[in-house]
């Protein structure tokens, strides 16, 4: 806008023209309202709060304390990770999100059941390929699907979005679901991998006992009357500190396998509901936010309306 044209006469400019603005911001705001009311499709929100308990994983780091206090340290397979955050991360994932929109679920919009990617993109002649997954993952990931966790507890938060009421309770459901395979998969694949560890240490550890058993009978062959020998004596405590550290390693890796095994054969969800899915979903109040933006755009669109109008004025001159 051209430099010589003062403060005052913008001020006075807009202050002749209040009524044009107020009847293009009116007239934007209605525009607004038809489309919001009649046009702008409905979004439901259904919610599901979870919570993890840890029970299982307070057992083990507890087993494994045990473990380092006689030497030894059983691999954790990513058990560093505290239990809700891996929740989390499996909630987050590309996998889990794949997963999900390949399931079918009823759209009231095409009247039938039909996979979940075909509902995002609106389409229901699209083939399930890679590059339709791409996309229509990343609309879940970005639009349908909000993951939430509250930073000082366990509870965990995930939101599905769409402009059907059953079907975001659905598809939260299929998430609640998938989540728990997910978790168990992982917990059981933790548990795979130390029983293998504990199986290996428990053989050399056998081994190990076996030849100080050795050792200790051979000594008491050879040294039958000792009780006058403070040397014997002290090399037959010393034998029997490293029989009894052993039989109880050993005693401690069996155990340990046993309990490991029982993971292998049990569900541990750990993951507990707290608020399932609503049947009727809350509808979001994201309209208002889009009312109050009427209102900026039609106030920025009268003043650029006005500010036009005073520079072909100007120039005239």
């Amino acid at each position: 806008m051209d430099q010589n044209i003062s403060t005052k006469e913008i001020i006075e400019s807009i202050r002749a023209n209040i009524a044009n603005i107020i009847k293009i911001t009116s007239l934007t705001v209605v525009i607004s309202l038809i489309y919001l009311l009649f046009f702008y499709p409905p979004i439901f929100r259904s919610s599901v709060t979870i919570v993890h308990s840890g029970n299982n994983m307070q057992q083990s780091s507890q087993a494994s304390g045990i473990m380092s206090s006689l030497g030894v340290t059983i691999p954790s397979g990513g058990a560093s990770t505290p239990a809700p955050e891996i929740v989390v991360q499996i909630l987050k994932s590309e996998s889990f999100s794949r997963s999900i929109i390949q399931k079918k679920f009823f759209s009231e919009k095409f009247d039938q059941e039909v996979p979940l990617y075909q509902i995002i993109l609106d389409d229901l002649n699209i083939e399930n390929s890679n590059g339709y997954l791409f996309s229509a993952t990343k609309a879940f990931q970005d639009d349908m699907f909000i993951v939430g966790k509250d930073r000082m507890t366990n509870v965990i938060n995930f939101v599905v979005e769409s402009s059907e009421a059953k079907l975001s309770r659905d598809v939260a459901l299929e998430a609640l679901s998938l989540l728990n395979i997910s978790f168990n998969a992982i917990q059981k694949e933790k548990a795979l991998q130390k029983s293998l560890f504990i199986q290996g240490r428990l053989e050399a550890e056998k081994d190990k006992l076996k030849k100080i058993e050795d050792t200790y009978v051979k000594f008491k062959n050879e040294n039958l009357s000792m009780n006058q020998s403070a040397l014997l004596q002290i090399q037959e405590q010393s034998i029997q500190r490293d029989l009894n550290m052993s039989t109880s390693l050993v005693s401690m890796l069996m155990q340990q396998l046993e309990m490991t095994q029982l993971d292998l054969l049990d569900e541990m969800n750990e993951v507990m509901i707290i608020n399932h899915p609503e049947v009727m979903p809350v509808r979001s109040n994201r309209r208002l936010f889009l009312l109050i933006g009427s209102v900026f755009a039609g106030l920025a669109l009268s003043i650029s309306y006005i500010m036009s109008n005073l520079l072909l004025k100007f120039r005239e001159k």
